[in-house]
């Protein structure tokens, strides 16, 4: 019950952080008192241009997101590698701390987030992205749903997401004792993960990366496709929507 509170704690900061992210990361806003002009004296619908702050802000943005959205969608393997040490702590072995595991998880996907503020900062500068940072061109938008809904169906996909979705069989070809081995496991199971999910988390420039809605329905899209029973089928629906919504994108609109 530790492990679940904790990730569920850590999963709601990272949700209030979400909530409540103030406009640090848009476009200056105008200021009233110097008309065509914004805080930084660039024109009026003008982005303000890219700094490495801007970019460590949006750093962080992309890292609390990721954790958010797929925290919850790790439970089961963090739950039962808890249960897992606990019982070889029984019977006189060190337990390895869970908390490693959750580490390297997270080590993976702040490596995504990293890929992921490089890419928002190649599109801001070449102006594809509005100011909710989505991208501007519907053709472009179409082109990455067909992607995204083609990689869904590929093999390799469906391999990682078969490992994500059984706990079990992840644990019993990748299980490491040992500190070293807790965090190894949370690299594994990271990259696991991340082959499941990116394309997933490449729409987040489809619906806007600002949308607090389109993030949200991301998030119970990847849930419900690695935790619940018809998750499975609920991927291949969901990719034959991606297909049929950027086709339309890229050969009508």
């Amino acid at each position: 019950m530790l492990s679940a509170g904790a990730i569920l704690l850590l999963a709601l900061i990272a949700w209030g952080y979400i909530v409540t992210l103030e406009p640090m990361t848009r476009p200056s806003v105008v200021m009233p008192d110097m008309p065509g002009m914004d805080m930084n004296g660039i024109s009026a619908g003008a982005a303000a241009p890219w700094t490495w702050a801007r970019a460590l802000a949006t750093l962080a943005m992309w890292s609390v997101m990721m954790a958010a959205m797929m925290l919850p969608a790790a439970a089961p393997i963090v739950l039962l590698h808890r249960r897992t040490a606990l019982q070889a702590h029984t019977q006189g072995a060190p337990a390895p701390p869970t908390a490693l595991l959750v580490l390297g998880y997270g080590v993976v996907w702040t490596g995504f987030a990293m890929l992921a503020t490089a890419a928002q900062w190649v599109l801001a500068d070449a102006a594809l992205l509005t100011d909710m940072d989505a991208l501007s061109d519907r053709r472009i938008a179409g082109a990455v749903l067909i992607a995204a809904g083609l990689y869904q169906l590929t093999p390799f996909k469906q391999a990682c997401l078969q490992l994500c979705r059984s706990p079990v069989a992840f644990l019993m070809r990748h299980y490491y004792p040992g500190a070293v081995g807790a965090l190894r496991m949370g690299l594994g199971h990271g990259l696991y993960c991340l082959g499941c999910c990116w394309a997933a988390m490449a729409l987040l420039f489809v619906g806007g990366v600002m949308s607090l809605i389109w993030v949200a329905g991301l998030a119970v899209f990847v849930l419900i496709e690695k935790a619940l029973p018809y998750g499975r089928a609920f991927g291949f629906v969901a990719a034959t929507g991606a297909l049929a919504v950027g086709a339309y994108w890229v050969m009508v609109l």
